[in-house]
């Protein structure tokens, strides 16, 4: 809550694929395709309430390794 990326992700959300790939069970891989250079974006793809939907970050300047920023919807 509060984090860069609230409003676009919930606690119950599922990522499903990152940049179009499947998530699938291997945590290090997922966790690798999420990195990347600052100010670079990711996809991802989630579901919520049984619905699959898009979400698009981009990667923060922060001390941790994992850190978003929301990207408001195109008009």
């Amino acid at each position: 809550p509060g984090g860069p990326a609230a409003g676009l992700l919930a606690p119950a959300d599922v990522i499903t694929a990152i940049d179009g790939v499947a998530t699938g069970t291997d945590l290090a891989a997922a966790l690798a395709r999420l990195r990347g250079a600052p100010d670079s974006r990711v996809e991802l793809t989630i579901t919520r309430a049984r619905k699959a939907q898009k979400v698009s970050l981009t990667r923060s300047r922060g001390t941790s390794p994992l850190q978003f920023t929301a990207v408001p919807p195109a008009l």
